[in-house]
């Protein structure tokens, strides 16, 4: 059941800009000041209005100001709820420099990775150039050993024929 004190406090609002229901603060009204931003639990609930509304449809003053006060304990709750899965911006920012930290190693690793790859290549491309030029020479020395053969057949087979003659 609402207090005495509250009961005053809920009858002493008469505008609707005027209260606001403050999560964290047990769900008293206070009166609003002028104010340029909202701080990070900030929400407005007009009590009074609500309150009005439900006596309309109804209901006597001690029940309107129960199910107000359930409602403002059920929004402070969701609020709360749905702050502490909420992120903060630290922890964001903190998140982001990790991963930005992360993706300059990764991009050095990367870079040394192909770096040392292309090293490889490049020394395996020199390698076979080498093993070309080797097969190279043994083939032209292999060419002019069989053309020499050949010359050879064939003078001597020249003096056979010219001895022959």
């Amino acid at each position: 059941m609402i207090s005495a004190t509250r009961l005053s406090l809920f009858r002493s609002f008469k505008s609707r800009s005027s209260t606001i229901l403050h999560p964290g603060r047990n769900t008293l009204p206070f009166t609003r000041g002028f104010k340029t931003s909202r701080g990070l639990y900030d929400f407005h609930f007009d009590t009074h209005h609500f309150v009005q509304r439900l006596e309309r449809e109804g209901l006597n003053r001690a029940q309107a100001e129960g199910i107000m006060s359930a409602m403002a304990e059920v929004i402070d709750e969701s609020i709360r709820n749905m702050t502490s899965n909420m992120v903060t911006k630290a922890d964001q920012e903190k998140h982001h420099y990790t991963q930005q930290v992360d993706f300059a190693q990764l991009k050095s690793e990367l870079q040394l990775t192909e770096k040392n790859d292309l090293a490889m290549l490049k020394a395996e491309n020199d390698r076979l150039v080498t093993d070309i030029e080797k097969l190279k020479q043994r083939l032209r020395e292999e060419i002019t050993r069989t053309q020499a053969g050949v010359r050879l057949d064939l003078n001597l087979e020249k003096r056979s024929n010219a001895r022959a003659e």
